[in-house]
């Protein structure tokens, strides 16, 4: 439901500010909500606190990630004279699926590296270290690197998207 709540505010934002800014802003607040988690990663207050910063930020970045999709698109048509959406999309769905088997694999690892017994009723220290590790760090670690390298490195803010936009209406190209 918080969720929804960022949906419904991104695009207000990103229209004002650009989808950059509130795309990389949605980081922020997600890398926040597992920050929150590290005060006591037991307390249930701090762990609800955490999805609510999450489920903010991920809604930030979720319909986000489709309109700068849509800008990429655009940047290539501006670039080489030609429509890419096919390629573009399938780079985005591939990128994303590949990710996601690799997220949904990294648990299965974590617990066999950290000594996981099948079946035990009590389980080593370094299980949980591993769980905490895999469910609170790796993907803080994860999306500030990310927030980090499209920050500094992608082009398009709101001013070159408008620029970009402006030029393909005139029929320009850098082709």
């Amino acid at each position: 439901m918080i969720t929804l709540l960022g949906m419904a505010v991104a695009p207000v934002l990103a229209n004002k500010l650009g989808k950059k800014n509130v795309f990389l802003a949605g980081i922020i607040v997600a890398v926040g909500g597992s920050l929150i988690r590290f005060i006591d990663v037991r307390s249930l207050l701090l762990i609800y606190l955490g999805a609510v910063f999450a489920g903010i930020g991920g809604g930030f970045i979720g319909p986000l990630a489709y309109g700068i999709q849509a800008d990429n698109t655009m940047y290539v048509q501006y670039k080489t004279g030609k429509r890419a959406e096919a390629a573009v999309a399938s780079l985005s769905s591939f990128v994303s699926k590949a990710a996601q088997g690799v997220a949904g694999a990294i648990p299965g690892y974590m617990l066999a590296a950290t000594g996981f017994i099948g079946g035990a009723a009590q389980q080593p220290q370094s299980v949980e270290d591993g769980i905490i590790f895999c469910s609170i760090m790796l993907p803080l670690i994860l999306c500030a690197a990310a927030g980090l390298v499209f920050g500094t490195l992608y082009p398009l803010g709101k001013k070159e998207v408008d620029e970009i936009t402006l030029a393909i209406e005139q029929g320009v190209s850098t082709k």
